[in-house]
C-alpha cells in the first residue's frame, strides 16, 4: 500500500483554530499542565509545609496559654490557668493586699517591741548636740535614769525584808512587855527553865509574825542594789555612746520586770510565783570607749555560783547570829566594777550562754541576753518560763535550778510562804528591732554594731 502525501494548508489550520478557539485553549492548557505542574510541585510543597509548621507552633502557643502554671499570691499549689488581663489585675490586687498586711504586721511588731521605750533627753544623742548641752544633759540624764529604775521597784511593790536593827529593836520591846506583863518580872530578872521556854516561844512567834507581816506588804523581795544602776562620776563623765547603752540596759531590765509583773499580778510575795530577785545582768551591749574601737560587752557571771545572802534577822530570838547547823561560809565578794552599768555582783568574766537560735547573724534586730536569778514557787516554774517566753520576742535559752532551804531563808529575814521554793537562774535572749532602735542611736553605737 502506497503512502499518500497529505498537503496541509496553514490557512485552513488557522481558520479551524479560530472557529474552534475554546478547544484550542483547552488543548494548550493540557499541554502546559503536563509540562509545568511537575516543575512547580516541589516549591509548592515546601511553602505549604512551612505554613503548616507555623500554624502548628501558633496553635501550640495558644494551647500553652491555657496551661500556664500560676501560684496564688498567698501560697498554695500551682494551678493551670489562662493568663489574661483580668487575671493579672486580680493578681496585682491580691499582691497589694498581702503587701499592706505585711506592712501592718511589721508596724505592729515594731510597736510591740518598742512599747513606751524612748530615749530620755533625745537631743543628747543627736548629731546636733552642742558643747553646752554635753556639759549639762549627762547629769540630768543620769538623774532621770535613777528615778526610772526606782519606779520599777514601786511598780512591782518590791522591797527589802525587815532590817536587823529594826527587827532587834521591835523584838526587844516585845521581850520587855512579855517580862513585865506575862511573867511579872523585871527585865533583867533570872528565869526558870519553863519561863525561859515561854519567852523563847513568844519571841519566836513574834519574830515570825513580823516577817510574815512584812512579806504581806510586798509584791516580791527586790533591793535597789540588785538593780545594778550604773554609777556616774562627774570627773570622768561617760561618753554619749555609753549613756545610750545605760538607757538600753534599762529597757531590757524594764522589759524583764514587765514579765515578772505579768506572772505575779497583784498577789503578795507570800502567794506570788516569783518571790525574790537576787541578780540581774544584761549581756551583749556594745561597750563604747572614747578614742578606741567600740566593742560588745560579752562578760557574764558564773551561772552555778550562788552569792551568799546577807544576814537580815539573826537567830530564833531575833538578836543576831546564825543558828543553822551548817551555816554558809563567809566570803567577801569582790567589789563589782559598775562604771559601765552592766554588772551588779562579783566576778562576771564568762562569755554569754551559747544560743541555739543563731540570731547573732541577724541584721534586722540586735540580741541581748538578760540573766535573772530568782526565788520562785517550784510547782509554778513552767508558768513562769512560759510567761517569760511570751514577753516581747524573748526566748529562754538556759536555766539552772537549785533547792532553797526555807528555814535558812527565815533566819535571813525572808518569808517565802507555805509552798516549796527553788532558786531559778534563767537566761533570756531578747530581740530589739532596728526599725526603731537605730533612729535613737548615736553614731558611736551604730558604728559599734556595724550599722
Amino acid at each position: 500500500m502506497s503512502k499518500q502525501k497529505i498537503d496541509v494548508d496553514p490557512q485552513q489550520i488557522l481558520a479551524w483554530m479560530k472557529a474552534n478557539i475554546v478547544l484550542v485553549v483547552l488543548l494548550v492548557a493540557c499541554i502546559g499542565a503536563g509540562i509545568g505542574l511537575p516543575m512547580f510541585a516541589a516549591s509548592w510543597s515546601e511553602e505549604v509545609q512551612q505554613s503548616l509548621n507555623k500554624r502548628t507552633k501558633e496553635f501550640s502557643e495558644i494551647d500553652n496559654l491555657f496551661k500556664s502554671s500560676v501560684t496564688p499570691p498567698g501560697g498554695g499549689s500551682p494551678q493551670k490557668v489562662v493568663i489574661n488581663r483580668e487575671l493579672v489585675e486580680q493578681y496585682r490586687e491580691i499582691a497589694n493586699m498581702l503587701r499592706d498586711d505585711a506592712q501592718r504586721v511589721v508596724e505592729q511588731a515594731k510597736q510591740h517591741n518598742q512599747k513606751d521605750s524612748s530615749t530620755m533627753f533625745a537631743e543628747l544623742f543627736s548629731e546636733d548636740v552642742t558643747r553646752a548641752q554635753l556639759e549639762t544633759l549627762p547629769q540630768q540624764f543620769y538623774a532621770k535614769l535613777q528615778s526610772n529604775y526606782l519606779d520599777l521597784l514601786s511598780d512591782l511593790d518590791a522591797g527589802s525584808p525587815l532590817g536587823t536593827d529594826e527587827l532587834v529593836l521591835a523584838l526587844e520591846e516585845a521581850r520587855v512587855r512579855f517580862m513585865e506583863n506575862k511573867l511579872s518580872k523585871p527585865v533583867d530578872a533570872s528565869l526558870t527553865e519553863e519561863q525561859h521556854s515561854q519567852l523563847l516561844r513568844f519571841m519566836t512567834d513574834r519574830r515570825m509574825s513580823m516577817l510574815r507581816g512584812r512579806a504581806e506588804e510586798l509584791g516580791l523581795y527586790l533591793e535597789e542594789e540588785t538593780l545594778g544602776i550604773p554609777e556616774f562620776e562627774a570627773k570622768n563623765r561617760p561618753n554619749v555612746g555609753t549613756l545610750f547603752t545605760w538607757q538600753w540596759r534599762y529597757w531590757a531590765v524594764a522589759d524583764a520586770f514587765a514579765a515578772i509583773s505579768a506572772v505575779n499580778g497583784d498577789q503578795s510575795e507570800l502567794t506570788a510565783p516569783i518571790k525574790r530577785v537576787t541578780f540581774i545582768q544584761v549581756l551583749g551591749l556594745p561597750e563604747i570607749t572614747a578614742g578606741k574601737k567600740a566593742e560588745r560587752n560579752e562578760s557574764a557571771p558564773q551561772i552555778n555560783e550562788r552569792p551568799p545572802s546577807p544576814k537580815r534577822g539573826g537567830g530564833a530570838m531575833g538578836m543576831g547570829g546564825d543558828t543553822s547547823k551548817n551555816p554558809p561560809k563567809s566570803e567577801k565578794p569582790n567589789k563589782p566594777k559598775r562604771d559601765s552599768g552592766r554588772t551588779n555582783t562579783a566576778s562576771a568574766n564568762n562569755s554569754p550562754v551559747v544560743s541555739f537560735t543563731n540570731r547573732n547573724e541577724a541584721t534586722l534586730f540586735d540580741s541581748l541576753q538578760v540573766r535573772l536569778r530568782l526565788i520562785v514557787s517550784t510547782v509554778r516554774i513552767p508558768t513562769i518560763l512560759d510567761t517569760f517566753a511570751q514577753n516581747n520576742f524573748a526566748t529562754v535559752i538556759d536555766i539552772d535550778l537549785k533547792p532553797v532551804n526555807k528555814f535558812t531563808s527565815l533566819e535571813d529575814g525572808f518569808d517565802y510562804g507555805a509552798e516549796p521554793v527553788s532558786e531559778l537562774t534563767v537566761v533570756l535572749e531578747t530581740a530589739w528591732l532596728r526599725a526603731w532602735t537605730v533612729e535613737l542611736m548615736p553614731e558611736s553605737v551604730r558604728s559599734a554594731l556595724g550599722i
